[in-house]
């Protein structure tokens, strides 16, 4: 069995700057800026100086979320509710983590990792916090949310290497990253409407948050009910023409 490729200073910086981040010690802006960091580096005192001015122990809240700004007065109460929640944690190794079929409760700060698979969640399907923090982290693969469009959104995204889908824009590449906010209609008011700050992150996959006005599921459904339809009718049209040259011949 040949033996696999020794990693350079480089890769075992980003190994490291990402074993931080997954045990809480960077939050998302310093993993982030450490990433870009080192990615810019080109010898190996220039990726010890990235390593060297990092936390080394965990000063940070395990979400990695910074505090929210409240803008609102009506949100303040909220934003330190949130702030003070403890964590919900949805963790898996390898496979898929998913809430399509039932309803379910995000909590007010929840995070989710998985470290190889799939990733989807629902939010049109749960029951929402009036301020939440949902933080999803996927080293290798996909990760996919479904968000309410009664929502008022607050979104981060990022793929080190891959691509980010979400709210109408799309990034694609080497260090793809993708900063949104995003209201709800007019016709909710401001003061109801749940804030969710989603903060998602891969290191290669991809990441894709699609507004949605009802179960994702049923939406497929639907559509696939649609396009059943639609090819009956097409077939049955088809047939009908046969029939009518033949009798006509």
């Amino acid at each position: 069995m040949g033996q696999q490729p020794a990693l350079t200073p480089q890769q075992e910086a980003i190994q490291v700057v990402r074993t931080r981040y997954e045990q809480g010690i960077l939050t998302f802006e310093q993993f982030e800026a450490a990433i870009n960091s080192l990615l810019l580096a080109q010898t190996p005192e220039e990726c010890q100086r990235v390593i060297d001015g990092l936390p080394s122990t965990t000063v940070t809240h395990a979400l990695h979320a910074p505090t929210p700004t409240p803008t609102p007065e009506t949100a303040t109460s909220a934003t330190y509710h949130t702030a003070t929640s403890p964590t919900y944690h949805m963790v898996g190794t390898v496979g898929e983590l998913k809430r399509l079929q039932h309803p379910w409760r995000l909590e007010p700060r929840t995070s989710v990792r998985l470290w190889l698979g799939q990733v989807k969640l629902d939010l049109s399907l749960a029951t929402l916090p009036p301020h939440g923090v949902l933080e999803v982290f996927v080293p290798v693969g996909e990760i996919v949310i479904y968000v309410p469009r009664e929502a008022h959104v607050t979104l981060r995204a990022f793929a080190l290497v891959g691509e980010v889908k979400a709210l109408g824009e799309e990034r694609n590449g080497v260090f793809a990253r993708l900063a949104e906010e995003d209201f709800p209609p007019e016709a909710t008011p401001a003061v109801s409407a749940p804030h969710l700050e989603i903060r998602l992150n891969t290191l290669f996959g991809s990441v894709k948050v699609i507004r949605v006005n009802g179960p994702a599921l049923a939406l497929k459904d639907m559509i696939k009910e649609v396009a059943g339809q639609v090819l009956l009718a097409t077939l049955d049209a088809f047939r009908q023409n046969r029939k009518g040259k033949t009798s006509s011949n």
